[in-house]
């Protein structure tokens, strides 16, 4: 699968902080790692007064990507 450098870095950023919340990922680029199956998008119930807030985790698909082609 094609990654561009910002969607493999955004991937490689939640492989090694697992249940993250993207932070330096832009919400296009999580929204499109989502519908194409490569992350898993948790919604955290919020605070009284507070926005939601999400917490992405690498799909086996996102771990495939990341995984160095044979």
């Amino acid at each position: 699968m094609q990654l561009s450098e910002h969607e493999r870095t955004c991937l490689e950023s939640l492989a090694l902080h697992p249940d993250g919340v993207g932070q330096g990922c832009g919400s296009a680029t999580l929204d499109d790692l989502v519908a194409r199956g490569l992350l898993e998008r948790q919604a955290a119930l919020p605070l009284p007064g507070m926005a939601w807030h999400y917490h992405y985790r690498l799909t086996d698909a996102g771990r495939r990507a990341l995984a160095p082609a044979p």
